[in-house]
């Protein structure tokens, strides 16, 4: 196991499960729309390197991929946890735009 322990925090957790509601939300804001039929898609923790590395402070980065949210491709990749809530909230609030 990776000596970074983000990934077992409560807050961690907590900002996990928002990820996935954020997400949710987006994607039925996206089906009501009919804009798109396909609404596939996943959210993948990307864990830093910890064998040999010394940098061991690095946090979780996450991957969102999604054929319709966004708009800029299908893979989205973010250094940190909160960074990926930052922007689909951005994308939340583009949709409610629309």
């Amino acid at each position: 196991m990776s000596r970074n322990r983000e990934f077992s925090t409560h807050k961690f957790q907590h900002t996990f499960t928002l990820l996935q509601q954020l997400l949710a939300e987006a994607y039925k804001h996206e089906r009501a729309g009919h804009r798109h039929r396909n609404s596939e898609g996943a959210i993948r923790l990307l864990f830093p390197e910890f064998y040999g590395s010394s940098n061991n402070d690095k946090r979780i980065g996450v991957e969102i991929f999604t054929y319709c949210l966004g708009g800029g491709g299908r893979s989205y990749v973010f250094n940190n946890i909160d960074a990926a809530v930052q922007e689909v909230h951005k994308w939340l609030r583009q949709m409610a735009e629309l």
